[in-house]
């Protein structure tokens, strides 16, 4: 079985840089940023198990919980854009 990639300055597994997008947290505190660090390994964690589970690759993964969010979303809206007409 092969080793993932592992990038030189942090040791850190380069799919959960990839796909969490870690370095591109916009926050200033320390605080913050390991909240939001730590909140992108979870996710991960979890989507790694379900993919692990099902058998199923990041990409399609991806796409589902996509699918899976815009079809609930149009069933039961939260919010609706009023109607604009122009003559």
């Amino acid at each position: 079985m092969s080793q993932p990639k592992v990038l030189a300055d942090r040791g850190v597994p380069s799919g959960l840089k990839q796909v969490t997008k870690v370095e591109r947290c916009q926050c200033r505190k320390g605080t913050a940023q390991r909240n939001y660090i730590g909140l992108a390994l979870r996710a991960f964690v979890v989507v790694e198990r379900w993919c692990f589970r099902t058998g199923v690759n990041w990409l399609t993964a991806k796409w589902q919980i996509v699918r899976d969010a815009v079809r609930a979303y149009r069933a039961k809206p939260l919010y609706r854009l009023p109607i604009v007409t122009t003559a």
